[in-house]
């Protein structure tokens, strides 16, 4: 794009994956490269004042660990928000981290059904502070392995991989707990939501 950075702030880190795209082999192709890195902070106003669910991940060929960085928030979305100014819209009327469709309709309509509750809970629960997934013996990372003993190993030395990722790569959420991302100026509509109670 011949679009030049300065010194003291250089353009996105990473590795371009061309040669992959490219690439005619199936599998690993490059063994060399061995992880990969990944940010969210916000998808849509979807919460109090427009706040984040901040989460960064490390996935190597064997696990994907997840750092939720404000567990206590609801990843979805909050599941209700005012429809009008005092007026409180339904109850599972927002998730709105999740775009409206007839797939969540259907999850919020049938939250109470056993075949789909599973569904709906692994969509808009909670999550805890750190998720640790075999993506081997579990693809869909259903069985979070984070507090595990066998896996307390792994768990911590992925840990300090992606801590000092974020930390070479000045990702504020690691070096002053990335406020700022709390401060950005959404220039789209903004949803009104209930204050959080203490836990968020």
């Amino acid at each position: 794009a011949q679009v030049s950075f300065p010194a003291d702030a250089p353009g996105l880190s990473g590795r371009s994956l061309v040669s992959l795209l490219k690439s005619e082999k199936s599998g690993i192709c490059e063994p060399q490269r061995v992880a990969v890195y990944s940010a969210r902070e916000r998808h849509s106003s979807s919460r109090y004042q427009n706040w984040t669910y901040p989460q960064r991940s490390l996935r190597t060929h064997e696990y994907l660990l997840v750092h939720n960085f404000r567990p206590e928030r609801w990843p979805a979305g909050a599941p209700q928000k005012f429809d009008k100014p005092g007026i409180l819209g339904p109850p599972h009327g927002g998730y709105h981290d999740i775009d409206g469709g007839p797939s969540l309709s259907y999850l919020v309509n049938h939250r109470d059904d056993p075949e789909v509750a599973p569904f709906f809970h692994l969509a808009v629960d909670r999550r805890p502070e750190y998720e640790l997934f075999d993506v081997h013996s579990d693809p869909d990372c259903l069985s979070n392995l984070a507090g595990d003993e066998k896996h307390a190993k792994v768990f911590t030395e992925l840990k300090a991989r992606l801590q000092n990722y974020l930390r070479e790569t000045g990702d504020p959420r690691e070096l002053d707990g990335g406020e700022i991302y709390e401060t950005y100026t959404r220039y789209s509509g903004i949803r009104d939501f209930p204050e959080p109670t203490a836990v968020e």
